[in-house]
């Protein structure tokens, strides 16, 4: 068996003796609307925000994982904080940002 087989197409990537599809900004898109050239390849050229983070992920995954965690655990805090105003435990009205950011460090430092 070659490597990549020869049957394999030029948009399908081959890892570990599996195909997948590449993640391009040349897939199809089925959307109604004005049939021109043009128009068909800025349609294609749009990559979501979801494939776009799927890519890095897949590229750089320890960056892209330190940084989800920063973000859930920050936004964690941040609705912990919301809580705690809401049942009367905290009595600051303001949100306390220094402990979002230790949170958040706590998540990108030792979540991966």
């Amino acid at each position: 068996m070659s490597f990549p087989p020869e049957d394999a197409e030029n948009e399908w990537d081959y890892i570990n003796g599996e195909t997948r599809p590449l993640l391009s900004n040349k897939r199809k898109v089925a959307v109604g609307g004005d049939d021109s050239d043009a128009a068909n390849e800025n349609r294609a050229a749009k990559i979501s925000l979801w494939d776009r983070y799927c890519e890095l992920l897949e590229t750089r995954p320890l960056l892209v994982k330190s940084v989800t965690a920063l973000l859930i655990v920050g936004s964690g805090d941040l609705c912990a904080q919301g809580v705690e105003h809401l049942r009367g435990t905290n009595y600051s009205a303001s949100v306390d940002w220094l402990r979002v950011a230790q949170f958040g460090a706590i998540g990108f430092f030792g979540a991966p």
